[in-house]
């Protein structure tokens, strides 16, 4: 319970400081959801085959950075049994944390998920200004 608040506390303190941050974040999020499921319909599946990555993406653009662990098991274009061992190998992380039927992403999960959407916004800011040239 501790761990959501906290997760909470980050989202907002972010927002907070800047709500056009939070909007970056969460576009990047539903960016790479996106290019990924393009890239799923034109490529051999096993060439871009993450479902842990599709998964905590599904629950950082999530309400809350929560949903039903049912939800979150489907996120993820892959078997319910691999799905349920990727929830373990996050709990066991510190990633996500599951109680009472719901999965939410625990502060280090939320933190890797940001910094990671951060790490693609800046590389594509950075991808432009070199095109510019």
């Amino acid at each position: 319970m501790a761990n959501e608040r906290l997760v909470e506390f980050w989202a907002k303190t972010i927002a907070m400081r800047s709500p056009v941050i939070m909007q970056q974040l969460h576009g990047a999020a539903l960016g790479l959801i996106a290019d990924r499921r393009a890239m799923q319909r034109t490529l051999p599946p096993e060439f871009v085959h993450c479902p842990s990555l599709d998964m905590l993406l599904a629950l950082f653009v999530a309400d809350g950075h929560a949903m039903p662990v049912a939800d979150f098991i489907t996120a993820a274009p892959a078997a319910a049994a691999v799905a349920r061992r990727w929830i373990d190998v996050f709990v066991q992380r510190d990633l996500v944390s599951v109680r009472n039927g719901v999965a939410s992403l625990t502060e280090a999960g939320f933190r890797m998920i940001a910094d990671t959407c951060q790490a693609v916004i800046e590389a594509q800011m950075g991808s432009r200004a070199s095109s510019l040239n």
